[in-house]
């Protein structure tokens, strides 16, 4: 079986899941843990009470742009955050699960850093521009005084309102 999870109800999941439909693959759209439970009991994963079956691939949407709900008591909005927080814990913890049992897991969370790219590729020696990953004004407009011209991409969708 194979394994899609779409917290955010993501076009590009729906549209994973519809071409397995379409190719009658078994397959299982798990969506956001703020509505959903992710379970682990006695080693075994759940998905709404329902035990998943032996899974061969898991195809995974991020959910960091998942929203926390609205703040229902303005006076602690730390329990909002430290839900949201244990909602994407769930399932990263998920994915890492399966991957330890043998899935191929698709576009895992650790995979979208820009500082785990950049690592990986300096790492297998990848010819790369010169590059700086940082949130620093002070550092970026040194590096550009010395490399002369760069490009500027944000660390996340929420920064690129600045750029």
């Amino acid at each position: 079986m194979i394994v899609i999870v779409n917290p955010m109800g993501d076009p590009h999941g729906q549209y994973m899941a519809e071409k397995l439909r379409s190719m009658r693959i078994d397959h299982m759209v798990l969506g956001s843990p703020e509505v959903n439970d992710y379970a682990l009991r006695e080693g075994a994963l759940y998905y709404n009470g329902q035990r998943l079956e032996p899974v061969s691939g898991v195809y995974y949407r991020s959910i960091t742009n998942m929203k926390p709900t609205v703040v229902q008591d303005a006076r602690n909005p730390y329990n909002e955050h430290s839900r949201y927080m244990s909602c994407m814990e769930a399932v990263h913890a998920w994915l890492s699960i399966l991957d330890e049992q043998g899935s191929m897991v698709m576009n895992p969370p650790g995979n979208h850093s820009k500082y785990v790219q950049l690592y990986a590729l300096q790492r297998l020696g990848i010819r790369m521009p010169k590059t700086l990953v940082t949130s620093s004004p002070s550092l970026a407009r040194t590096f550009v005084q010395e490399v002369g011209q760069a490009v500027c991409k944000p660390l996340g969708e929420e920064a690129s309102a600045s750029v």
